[in-house]
């Protein structure tokens, strides 16, 4: 199952609590690769739902930290209405006792026998000891490692594996990559990650000599560079440093050249330094080095940023427009095509001309253009054939 098959599983857990019944998932899959965090964007999810109602909490209990009393509650003694001298619990302060939310085990298999005891009752009927009753808008739910050499983790029992519906959580490139993306990773990561340098191996696979790295570790990677670990030339060999402290040494080395030496020209880079960058997606292209993915990711930030301003332009009512701050204007825009295989020029084109029309037609649009850059015109007419070709 997917990590992002998680929410829907929670949504399931949900409907059958609010019909009474029990249906607790445990979701288990190897360190960082998204299960808490998917759990928790599930969670904000359904706050947001449940706002004017007082919205939907989140308790995330790690059972590694707990011994049996702290489930349970601290002892106490106290006299009842007959005078007769009892011991009574104090009810721990993260059970709730009023609204709606979601209550996490986190790695139950790194819980003592003591403290995996003490879920049964919760688990089975949603209580702790004689007096003790979840409310009703509490969802439960677990998360763990699985039971490998690689992770140190305590045997359950049968009868407490019974009490959860396991589901086995597989990374899945395309939700993480998502993720990243949607989260805004630093730009480094997500080009690395982009050039298919690096696959995703679970921890038995990895050498002695290497790291597991997963979703989690990328994210402290960004973190890092958000940082400022990369930021000037200056800190090229700190860099290196923490690239191989983080990813380890394999990946990390080809992470650190791919951010020196091999990284794909973007369209900041071209804003900040034309001349340097034309002249480095220049190198990418010569005979030898050519590399199509980098050349991907250079149009794709191109395409991003590309508003279309040119010399000269003006609005319908024949005023000067300025071009709007940190954007590629068309100048650029051509000579990058100049530079770049015939390929990737219609790819350039394509994702960047139809954004721009102005209310015109393609065929105006393209006209102007041409006598705008009659150096551009084998462009233009490469781009033309190949939209021909794709019509037909």
């Amino acid at each position: 199952m997917k990590v992002s098959d998680i929410p829907k599983i929670l949504d399931l857990a949900s409907a059958a609590n609010e019909r009474g019944e029990i249906f607790v998932p445990l979701f288990v899959g190897e360190a960082g690769i998204g299960k808490s965090s998917a759990t928790q964007q599930w969670v904000s999810a359904e706050d947001a739902k449940y706002k004017k109602e007082g919205g939907f909490d989140f308790i995330d209990l790690r059972l590694a930290y707990y011994e049996g009393p702290d489930m349970v509650g601290a002892p106490y003694s106290f006299k009842d209405d007959d005078g007769v001298m009892r011991t009574g619990n104090s009810l721990p302060n993260f059970w709730p006792t009023k609204g709606r939310g979601l209550i996490l085990f986190e790695e139950p298999n790194l819980g003592n026998s003591m403290i995996q005891n003490t879920m049964m009752q919760i688990l089975t009927d949603r209580k702790v000891g004689p007096h003790y009753k979840l409310p009703p808008g509490w969802v439960l739910a677990g998360a763990m490692n699985p039971f490998t050499s690689k992770y140190d983790t305590n045997a359950m029992s049968a009868a407490l594996l019974n009490r959860f519906q396991m589901f086995d959580i597989d990374f899945d490139w395309k939700t993480f990559l998502f993720y990243a993306e949607k989260n805004n990773w630093h730009k480094n990561v997500i080009q690395f990650l982009k050039s298919g340098m690096w696959v995703y191996k679970k921890p038995e696979q990895i050498a002695e000599e290497d790291k597991y790295v997963s979703p989690r570790t990328w994210d402290r990677m960004s973190a890092a560079e958000f940082a400022g670990a990369s930021e000037t030339e200056e800190l090229r060999g700190l860099h290196k440093i923490v690239s191989e402290s983080t990813l380890g040494p394999s990946i990390g080395r080809q992470y650190w050249t791919s951010c020196w030496d091999e990284a794909p020209v973007m369209a900041d880079d071209l804003i900040r330094d034309k001349k340097t960058s034309l002249k480095k997606i220049k190198d990418q292209c010569k005979a030898g080095s050519y590399s199509g993915d980098k050349l991907n990711i250079t149009i794709e930030s191109i395409a991003a940023k590309y508003d279309g301003w040119y010399k000269d332009r003006k609005d319908k009512k024949g005023e000067m427009l300025p071009q709007a701050p940190d954007t590629i204007d068309e100048a650029t825009l051509i000579d990058v095509l100049k530079l770049i295989p015939g390929d990737q020029a219609v790819n350039l084109m394509n994702s960047t001309l139809y954004k721009n029309l102005g209310g015109v037609s393609i065929t105006e649009f393209m006209t102007a253009f041409r006598t705008r850059n009659p150096d551009a015109i084998e462009y233009v007419k490469m781009f033309v054939k190949a939209r021909s070709g794709k019509q037909s």
